[in-house]
């Protein structure tokens, strides 16, 4: 990305309220530890290395789908059960 580098992406990506807990991978042409670490630091969720095994992409996004799907359904049983705490009072 010539214009926005990776790490720059990650952090507009989690400083927008709506996305924060949006599953980001980040798919990079380098496998620099600093740049990883730097990637995991302001808030990717996985780093992969171009060019992966499709079946490995597959696999991680279906295992960081399936958790943020868990959180959303944790977030709504939570505000129901809060609705219902609210009603009764």
């Amino acid at each position: 990305m010539p214009e926005l580098d990776g790490l720059e992406l990650v952090r507009r990506f989690r400083a927008h309220q709506d996305l924060k807990q949006v599953p980001f991978i980040v798919l990079s042409g380098t496998e620099v530890a600093e740049v990883k670490t730097e990637a995991f630091a302001l808030g990717a969720n996985d780093y992969m290395v171009k060019l992966p095994n499709a079946l490995e992409v597959i696999a991680r996004i279906r295992y960081h789908s399936k958790g943020y799907i868990n959180l959303l359904e944790r977030e709504a049983a939570m505000a129901r059960v809060t609705w219902l705490a609210e009603q009764t009072h």
